[in-house]
């Protein structure tokens, strides 16, 4: 999820999962805001932002992904 972006999870059924919004935030004028609309049957949706580490000009982003900073 993009940063300072709101999901609305409330018309997603689950019928053998479990649905877990680790975003607690409310929606804002000019924000994406996603709404997930479905049904899961035998699985789990789990709503979260990327987690990054910064080393220098390097950053590591989980999910992966590695970018470095470059002024060329």
């Amino acid at each position: 999820m993009p940063p300072h972006s709101t999901v609305d999870m409330d018309d997603l059924q689950v019928a053998a999962g479990k649905v877990e919004n680790k975003i607690a935030a409310t929606a804002t004028a000019g924000r994406p805001h996603f709404v997930i609309k479905g049904i899961v049957r035998a699985g789990s949706v789990t709503i979260r932002r990327p987690t990054y580490i910064r080393i220098g000009s390097l950053a590591i982003r989980f999910p992966w992904k590695i970018t470095t900073d470059n002024d060329d």
